[in-house]
């Protein structure tokens, strides 16, 4: 595994959980899939993953064997150490995250060469164990890797699994296979944006968009849009994410999500997510807006009536988050 770090955090990749989620609701018939959390820490994307796939099997691996322990304590999973051949042994999977492990953040941010850190040959052997341990027309999420899957001899065999709910792969810097930098990430109050350092011919705005690709399938598969509220009320709305007119002039690949908290005319809850992002050229370009039919508060949103009452965390601890996680069946 690259990632030598651990830290972590429950819900940390809501978007595509759920796109993830509404695939095997539209294309799957399997009623309890077999999920891998390929680097899966101490525990809480696990956690997460049950939440979401409440009838799955899952399955998590990491090298840090004092974060395996603290995995090895979520209920209802399966926790190994993870080399080739036991992940081989516990396999085939329907779905495998590898989420933030493909990469050696932050050392890639300041590296002049990328190479003797964590090297596009390692990049593929890990994704040739991952391939093998896939089930045919099986996912393979990846996010937060410091090369692009486009550019792997694996991607021909691959199609990208699309819905609007994603509209990046996040906040790591890229690097082609030959080791030149594509990206330098800049830090803002708002988060992280990709500054393009080298444009090669092969680059597209994907490459920094897609995060869930389907095996042995040659066309993109468009996830089918859900029903949208008829009517109601929007009771707020939130945003997240970069100056996107500021970020575009200043040829930065950058992301906005807006959330809009709706009550519908029968008085049910929804949420509406939209995301905007810049490209290459230097455009700007919004996503459709994405309905969700759900109780509110376990996605994070809240009425101003109910802001006021939340007792926010005074530590980084997330003690209490793990042991109070909310049910995020959508």
């Amino acid at each position: 595994m690259a990632q030598l770090q651990t830290k972590t955090w429950v819900n940390r990749y809501p978007d595509v959980f759920r796109t993830v989620q509404l695939f095997q609701a539209q294309y799957s018939s399997t009623a309890c899939p077999r999920i891998l959390s390929f680097g899966c820490s101490s525990g809480e994307e696990l956690q997460s993953i049950r939440n979401y796939f409440p009838t799955a099997a899952i399955f998590g691996c990491d090298v840090n064997r004092a974060a395996l322990a603290e995995a090895a304590k979520v209920d209802g999973c399966t926790v190994f150490l993870s080399t080739p051949e036991a992940i081989k042994a516990f396999a085939p999977f329907d779905v495998i995250f590898a989420m933030s492990v493909l990469c050696r953040f932050s050392l890639s941010q300041t590296a002049k060469s990328l190479k003797s850190i964590f090297s596009f040959y390692e990049f593929e052997d890990h994704l040739g164990a991952l391939n093998d341990a896939l089930s045919d027309d099986g996912l393979l999420c990846i996010q937060n890797a410091n090369y692009l899957f486009s550019q792997s001899s694996l991607y021909p065999s691959y199609a990208p699994v699309r819905c609007p709910l994603i509209g990046t792969n996040g906040f790591v810097d890229k690097w082609t296979a030959d080791d030149i930098r594509i990206s330098s990430i800049r830090k803002f109050d708002h988060g992280r944006e990709h500054k393009i350092e080298f444009q090669p011919d092969f680059l597209t705005d994907d490459d920094f968009r897609d995060v869930v690709f389907r095996k042995n399938i040659t066309a993109v598969t468009e996830l089918s849009e859900p029903p949208a509220p008829l009517g109601g009320k929007v009771i707020s709305t939130t945003g997240k994410g970069a100056d996107l007119s500021v970020a575009a002039a200043e040829r930065r690949i950058a992301h906005r999500h807006t959330s809009e908290l709706l009550q519908d005319d029968t008085g049910s809850m929804w949420i509406g997510s939209t995301v905007s992002k810049t490209t290459l050229s230097g455009e700007i370009v919004s996503l459709p807006t994405w309905w969700t039919h759900i109780h509110p508060e376990p996605a994070g949103q809240l009425t101003p009536a109910q802001e006021q009452w939340v007792v926010k965390p005074t530590t980084g601890s997330n003690y209490w988050a793990k042991r109070l996680l909310p049910r995020w069946r959508l």
